[in-house]
């Protein structure tokens, strides 16, 4: 993709005119040209393209938050598990013996 893509060149072309007077001039007249050329960024495309940029990387964090979450609620969920297991061989010890 070429950089003409992203930016639109905007630009103005100045010229004076002066005209000489001295004893040792006829009157000639000098131009003096300035070609001023200013590339401009196209704003919608920054624009558009900066949203959607930000638009994954919010995504991105939201999907990495739940990934953290879903390990939590992974490791909660072992833990009852093992606490289950233990009252219940807890329990069954105790009925055993009583």
């Amino acid at each position: 993709m070429s950089a003409y893509s992203f930016y639109h060149s905007y630009g103005c072309s100045l010229y004076f005119h002066s005209c000489l007077f001295s004893e040792e001039s006829d009157g000639d007249t000098i131009e003096f040209g300035v070609d001023i050329v200013h590339p401009r960024l196209n704003t919608l495309i920054v624009f558009l393209v900066s949203t959607i940029v930000v638009k994954l990387a919010q995504h991105e964090e939201e999907l990495r938050v739940q990934r953290d979450r879903a390990k939590v609620a992974e490791e909660e969920r072992s833990t009852l598990c093992a606490r289950i297991r233990s009252w219940e061989t807890v329990e069954t010890i105790l009925r055993n013996t009583v």
